[in-house]
């Protein structure tokens, strides 16, 4: 697999800790080139597709336009924070939610947003926006 270059230090941790963490739990050998290849080795098939999911969940970033699930992690006044992710939150603006404040609770496991870009004068910022309604 290849990822990008930048993400590296990500995938190996501070001290090695994470890519030691994802070759103790997958019990898979993992080797990463400068260039951002990944090589993913074992006799067990499953133990590269654990080593490989594990990768893939760190190097994630969220592309603008697409529909994920997550799980409500936060009820703020405003709205809600949702776990793309681990440690890849997304906000959902309570206009965006239900009619009530409260409506973020009724989303664990559920399609919770798509992410969309704001319009102009809002430079790289980007937030999720509800999809569907609330029972």
């Amino acid at each position: 697999m290849k990822i990008d270059p930048d993400k590296i230090r990500e995938v190996i941790g501070k001290g090695g800790s994470v890519i030691q963490k994802i070759t103790a739990e997958s019990g898979a050998t993992v080797d990463i080139e400068d260039d951002g290849t990944i090589h993913i080795a074992s006799p067990n098939a499953e133990a590269c597709d654990v080593a490989k999911k594990m990768i893939d969940t760190i190097v994630f970033v969220p592309q603008v336009g697409e529909l994920y699930y997550g799980k409500v992690v936060r009820i703020i006044q405003f709205g809600a924070f949702v776990e793309l992710a681990p440690g890849k939150d997304g906000m959902v603006h309570i206009s965006k939610l239900a009619n009530h404040q409260d409506g973020g609770h009724h989303d664990q496991g559920r399609p919770v947003g798509r992410l969309q870009q704001l319009p102009h004068g809002h430079h790289r910022r980007e937030h999720l926006r509800r999809v569907g309604h609330h029972p």
